[in-house]
């Protein structure tokens, strides 16, 4: 098991999503990462590398730049969260348990099979 494990919900690369230009030209699709609630408190604080998610609390929060693939830390990782972070994505249903019953009972037609 890995530390993202616990730091990440979903994957999701779409060629609908941002696209950004590569040092060499090549255009390269985001991907769309969902992250928890802790996940966005290590990307805030410091902790996690937003280009590689490198794990940096042995090296501490922001540094110079990330020992795995060498971003900008300390000069962009705050830049690219506002620029990248797209706000809260609400995960469950979107009506409570008793909305539910309720809905499910209306549609119930007695004398018909499941």
């Amino acid at each position: 098991m890995s530390y993202l494990d616990a730091l990440i919900v979903s994957t999701e690369i779409s060629e609908s999503g941002r696209v950004e230009r590569a040092p060499d030209g090549r255009e390269v699709h985001q991907e769309q990462i969902v992250f928890t609630p802790e996940g966005i408190g290590w990307l805030r604080e410091g902790y996690l590398c937003i280009r590689c998610l490198a794990d940096l609390h042995h090296v501490g929060a922001f540094p110079k730049e990330c020992p795995c693939c060498g971003f900008p830390v300390a000069e962009l990782q705050i830049l690219k969260f506002n620029r990248d972070f797209g706000g809260d994505t609400w995960l469950g249903p979107r009506t409570t348990m008793s909305e539910e019953l309720a809905r499910l009972t209306d549609m119930y037609i007695p004398g018909q099979g499941a």
